[in-house]
């Protein structure tokens, strides 16, 4: 009896485990980054949104932002009178630094 109460506790314990685990795949990622222009000047209210999802940040008053993506997405960045800049965000993506062009 003592035996199946065990190996019933380690079968739900491997359970929960694997079921953690995949969890963590699925998890949100922070970057942080500034944008810039081809001066090096901060952009400031530049849009950051994430490719296919409806979040988005705006830059502060250095060109700083940060902002929270399902790893492996992309981010769009934006402000008038610039190209907009797509850049791919890879599992060990952390801080970034966008330079726009003027259209």
């Amino acid at each position: 009896m003592r035996n199946l109460f065990l190996a019933t506790v380690l079968v739900l314990g491997c359970s929960i485990a694997a079921i953690t685990g995949g969890a963590k795949n699925n998890t949100n990622s922070t970057i942080t980054g500034k944008v810039i222009d081809s001066n090096k000047e901060a952009v400031v209210g530049a849009l950051i949104s994430i490719e296919g999802v409806e979040q988005k940040v705006y830059t502060d008053l250095e060109g700083n932002f940060t902002i929270n993506t399902p790893k492996a997405n992309a981010l769009v960045v934006s402000f008038i009178s610039f190209e907009d800049e797509k850049v791919q965000i890879l599992e060990t993506t952390k801080e970034l630094t966008v330079v726009l062009e003027e259209k």
